[in-house]
């Protein structure tokens, strides 16, 4: 749900505001614990490689209610960091003759000839520069189906779904370009895409903590928790169906995930090849300098990233390939707009792993943002209830005093309503049914917020309408 520039943003911050010092286990178990704590998180495994060398760390526990203490095996839901999996799961068919990175969809989909999707390539969907929109890819975020046609039934609603944009002509991260992939894999490996991922991928690597979401909870599974309000609230859902499994439907613990960024790293042909390796965490294209293959990429600090959230849970893998060096951290806690935000958790103890640095204090505008959000409803009440209680006769006479005082407040409460309930929410990529599932106070507060200034705007005109002279 975030875009390469906030990504990015926010490791420049890191980088340029934190000093330099030795890191050690010592100082990112501190930060962990202290920033953990202070975003409500109850739980956190990260893995720190230095070559040959990996630390694991941990904070916690797994669950708000009965929760077990986190280890490094503990599984998480990992959100879109899974789209490197769907990656690798594409390049393995391309070292074994089966598809073509320039392979248009519609020769490997074919119900997509003679649709404006059909001509997009492989490539295409790999880098985000398939002319699909942010806004698209999140519009089904809420499908929780997770019978066997899910997939297929998603990706064949996407055939009246044409992109934005030219393909190839911009970039645009979309969800709806790994659900083509992920489909694309099952029609030619003829098999379920979580069988595939989960029989190609991970345990050829010995990630035994590791599967796609099946909907039910392990004995070491952490459960996820939304932010509310000053809080977080456990949440039982896993927030995917199946026909999201290859843009966010990894679970992994911080243990396996070590050995997937050891391999990513390596440089050696396993479960890939040295070269598609390569390729994978290089620019994609021209109009994708900081985005390769399922991974975005800070070229002028040698990182290769990914981010990931699904509801309750927020991952970050990071990898200094030319150092040897990678840095996953994994949460059951969802970020809050502006209080319980985890970004600062996440990217700062990566900053510290990776870049040998200290803690600097987070931005704190989004909490003036979110605490006028926990006003405005408050103030359009308070305001209908006292124009209630002061109705006098108005003076203002006519079409004129109509409008004033009944039409000009409807209008006003029309176009809040609007831009509380769509604008927001699409600003951030989302609708806001999927911006109530990832964070339900933000999302109550936009609705009862709109509820509050109708009302406000009812009240005025029945006053007004009894009123007029």
């Amino acid at each position: 749900m975030r875009s390469i520039s906030y990504l990015l943003m926010l490791f420049s911050l890191c980088l340029t505001a934190f000093g330099a010092a030795q890191a050690s286990q010592a100082d990112i178990q501190k930060f962990v614990a202290a920033e953990a704590a202070a975003a409500g998180v109850p739980g956190v495994s990260y893995a720190w490689i230095e070559g040959d060398k990996t630390t694991f760390g941990h904070y916690g526990v797994t669950a708000k209610t009965d929760g077990k203490p986190v280890s490094e095996s503990t599984a998480f839901v990992v959100g879109s960091i899974s789209k490197s999996f769907t990656a690798v799961a594409i390049m393995q068919l391309k070292e074994r003759g089966l598809l073509n990175l320039d392979d248009a969809v519609s020769l490997h989909l074919p119900e997509f000839d003679d649709t404006s999707a059909g001509a997009i390539t492989i490539r295409q969907l790999l880098s985000h520069t398939s002319g699909y929109s942010t806004l698209q890819g999140n519009g089904n975020q809420t499908d929780f189906t997770i019978d066997i046609n899910a997939l297929e039934r998603r990706v064949a609603a996407l055939r009246y779904v044409g992109p934005i944009d030219a393909p190839g002509e911009g970039w645009s991260y979309s969800n709806v370009n790994y659900q083509l992939l992920s489909r694309i894999v099952e029609v030619i490996v003829d098999q379920e895409f979580g069988e595939y991922v989960e029989s190609a991928i991970m345990k050829p690597l010995g990630m035994w903590d590791s599967r796609m979401i099946d909907w039910e909870t392990g004995n070491d599974d952490a459960a996820g928790h939304r932010p509310w309000f000053w809080t977080k609230m456990q949440y039982d859902g896993r927030g995917a169906g199946r026909g999201s499994l290859g843009q966010g439907g990894v679970m992994s613990s911080a243990r396996d995930m070590a050995k997937y960024l050891t391999m990513m790293m390596n440089g050696q042909d396993d479960i890939l090849t040295a070269i598609s390796k390569k390729e994978m965490m290089q620019a994609a294209s021209a109009v994708s300098p900081d985005y390769g293959l399922g991974w975005f990429l800070a070229p002028d600090q040698g990182l290769v990233f990914h981010s990931g959230a699904n509801p309750g849970f927020e991952a970050l893998a990071t990898m200094r390939p030319n150092a040897k060096k990678a840095f996953v951290i994994l949460t059951n806690g969802g970020s809050g707009f502006g209080f319980g935000a985890t970004e600062y958790l996440r990217f700062g103890a990566t900053t510290i792993a990776l870049d040998e640095a200290e803690e600097t204090p987070p931005d704190f505008t989004l909490k003036g943002v979110f605490l006028f959000l926990c006003a405005l409803p408050l103030l359009f009440l308070f305001s209908a209830l006292r124009f209630w209680k002061k109705r006098k006769p108005i003076s203002m006479k006519g079409r004129l005093g109509r409008f004033f005082y009944i039409w000009a407040p409807l209008i006003l409460a029309t176009i809040l309503s609007y831009v509380l309930l769509i604008l927001i929410p699409s600003s951030f990529g989302v609708d806001l049914k999927t911006a109530t599932l990832f964070q339900p106070d933000t999302g109550l507060l936009l609705v009862i917020s709109s509820i509050a200034v109708l009302i406000w705007a009812i009240v005025r005109g029945v006053v007004a309408r009894k009123s007029l002279v």
